[in-house]
């Protein structure tokens, strides 16, 4: 595996497979604002470090898709 992007917390975000069409990421993308006051609540979590405004579900997956049309060209 290959890795294909990293945050400051975590070397190997997402990888991609060398050969198989094969790719993961190491996040919950279903955290959404949704669950903000439950994540203050239980963990205490603010938006100081990390936010919400551009990660979502579904963007993950557009992103993952124009990586993925792009490397098979």
């Amino acid at each position: 595996m290959d890795v294909i992007a990293s945050a400051d917390y975590y070397p190997a975000f997402a990888t991609r497979h060398r050969t198989a069409p094969l790719w993961t990421v190491q996040f919950h993308p279903e955290y959404t604002a949704d669950l903000r006051e439950r994540l203050e609540t239980d963990f205490g979590w603010t938006e100081v470090e990390s936010g919400f405004a551009d990660v979502n579900a579904s963007r993950v997956v557009e992103n993952f898709a124009s990586i993925g049309a792009d490397s098979s060209e």
